[in-house]
C-alpha cells in the first residue's frame, strides 16, 4: 500500500511516521477520493486504542498521512525530508 518513515514535522516540532502510498494507487481517483475521506474521519476521532491522524494531503500526486511516532515503530524508514 504504501511506505512509512519516520519524519520530522516543523510546526508543532515533532517526529512523526509519514505513510506514503505507492503511486500506483494514489493514481487512482477513486482510491485518492476514499484515503482523503478516511483520513479526515479518523483525525476526528479520539480513543485511547486509535492512533490520531495529525494530517493527511496530496502533495504533488503523493498522498501522504501523518501520525505520532510510536514506541513500536522500530521497522520504519528514516525520511531527510521534513514536513509542514
Amino acid at each position: 500500500m504504501g511506505v512509512v518513515y519516520r519524519a520530522s514535522q516543523r510546526r508543532p516540532e515533532r517526529s512523526v511516521a509519514l505513510k506514503v502510498i505507492a503511486p500506483e494507487l494514489a493514481d487512482d481517483p477513486r482510491f485518492a477520493a476514499r484515503f482523503q475521506r478516511e483520513s479526515a474521519i479518523a483525525a476526528q476521532l479520539e480513543h485511547p486504542n486509535v492512533i490520531p491522524v495529525y494530517s493527511a494531503g496530496d502533495e504533488d500526486g503523493t498522498l501522504f498521512s501523518s501520525t505520532p511516532l510510536t514506541a513500536r515503530a522500530s521497522s520504519i524508514a528514516t525520511s531527510s525530508r521534513p514536513t509542514s
